[in-house]
């Protein structure tokens, strides 16, 4: 990947430091420059579509979370080497991956999406785009359209499931996490989830 600047050199030095380290060893690492690490694999997901490579890097970034959910705000700091070498934010990379036909890849995106949402710093500005019927006023807003995205999607494995023991699961515990905001329930109740939401309450 690093020969067909795929990465970086860098990123990749930082991943080979990285890589198959002990969990103390990667917990140094991450408390120094945890940003970089982050952004050094959001760059693999978002230039490399082998499968494989995929879900090798969101395993990663999935057990740094349940190591320390905190961490989840570390895909909101950019680093601010000239070099960074990924274009798009995380929520666009996360969503993109949402897309993919492989459920590994699913349930480890909803799972990071759903918490790097919940810990972003702006919150007040989501409440003041969204109306109090769950009308988003700003359509080229990054965090409404993601969480409008994000709700759209976790409603439709809900009303279709596309994995026959997975869907729902991740589904419920995404909207769990974003439903913590009284925001986040008014966009739910404006597509309509709520009524689909509690056809699975008390199963």
């Amino acid at each position: 990947y690093q020969t067909a600047r795929l990465i970086t050199d860098k990123d990749l030095q930082l991943l080979r430091r990285y890589d198959k380290k002990d969990s103390h060893h990667k917990k140094v690492l991450l408390d120094d420059e945890g940003e970089r690490y982050v952004w050094a694999m959001m760059s693999v997901l978002q230039n490399v579509t082998k499968e494989e490579t995929v879900q090798y890097v969101l395993a990663l970034l999935d057990d740094m979370i349940a190591v320390d959910s905190s961490r989840a705000g570390l895909f909101l700091v950019r680093s601010q080497e000239e070099d960074v070498n990924v274009k798009a934010s995380p929520y666009a990379i996360l969503l993109s991956l949402l897309q993919r036909e492989d459920w590994f890849t699913q349930e480890k995106a909803a799972r990071i999406l759903g918490l790097v949402l919940s810990l972003r710093p702006d919150k007040d500005q989501l409440d003041g785009t969204v109306t109090f019927d769950g009308t988003i006023l700003d359509s080229h807003d990054v965090v409404a359209k993601t969480m409008s995205s994000f709700i759209d999607w976790c409603l439709s494995q809900l009303r279709r499931p596309s994995h026959p023991q997975k869907s729902v699961e991740v589904s419920l515990h995404a909207l769990s996490i974003i439903l913590r905001e009284k925001v986040v329930r008014r966009m739910v109740y404006k597509v309509g989830g709520v009524g689909v939401i509690m056809g699975f309450v008390g199963q």
